[in-house]
Order: structure tokens, then sequence, then C-alpha cells
């Protein structure tokens, strides 16, 4: 595929609309391992053939997946929900 039809490509998909509050918890190289896990999802779910099709659904909606939390993070998280920390 040359440069052209890649571009092509990409004004066909959706754009993505995630949900960014699991990015807070994550490292560096969990961050961009999760950018190219939303990318690919992108390119996989949100292609439309035709540009009538992309004005039909607005925007696609994604979640990054959570990380194995801290201590400290997970202490957090209970205190702001009103549970006891542990």
């Amino acid at each position: 595929m040359n440069k052209r039809q890649k571009k092509k490509m990409l004004r066909k998909t959706l754009p993505i609309i995630a949900d960014e509050y699991p990015l807070c918890a994550m490292n560096e190289e969990e961050c961009k391992k999760a950018f190219e896990e939303a990318e690919n999802y992108r390119l996989k779910y949100g292609y439309r053939k035709k540009y009538a099709d992309l004005k039909k659904e607005k925007f696609l909606r994604y979640t990054y997946s959570y990380v194995k939390q801290s201590k400290e993070m997970q202490n957090l998280m209970n205190l702001a929900r009103g549970r006891k920390p542990q």
C-alpha cells in the first residue's frame, strides 16, 4: 500500500472517544502499548468503506485496559468510594 492509499484509508476511519482514566496509572511503556492497541482497534472496527457511512456514525467508544495497580492507588480509589483503605 503506497502513501496515498494509506492517507485515504485513514480518512475513512472513525475517530475514537476514549476513557483516559486508566492512562493515569500506567507507566510510559504501558501507555505506548495502549495507544498502539487503540489505533489497531480504530483500524479494525472504525473503517468505513464509503464516505457516506462516516456521516451516520460520529465516533467509536473505547476504554483502555486497566493495569495492575499499586497498593497506594487502590487505597486512594477505596477512599474516594467511601470504603476503608487497606
